[in-house]
């Protein structure tokens, strides 16, 4: 996205207690861009205060968010007709 507000453009994930501490907690993906120097481990007091503001949060689990960008009329599709408009 050519959109430089985080809130709008980065999706974040909440995933099972393994995936997160396999993944230092990096789900939290659009709270570690909007503020990037917060240690991974204060990522979830984070979230708690910035999920409501986060315009992408339909899609929770790293499954549900890949299937929604591949299939079709998804993520992918949206940004090809963005980039890419059709001409009439």
């Amino acid at each position: 996205s050519k959109n430089p507000n985080m809130l709008r453009n980065t999706r974040t994930v909440e995933s099972n207690y393994f995936i997160r501490l396999l993944l230092w907690e990096t789900n939290f993906h659009a709270e570690h861009h909007c503020y990037p120097m917060v240690p991974f481990f204060n990522l979830p007091k984070l979230h708690a205060l910035m999920n409501e503001h986060v315009l992408h949060n339909e899609c929770k689990s790293f499954t549900s968010q890949n299937y929604h960008c591949i299939k079709g009329g998804g993520w992918i599709d949206k940004q090809n007709s963005t980039i890419h408009p059709k001409s009439e």
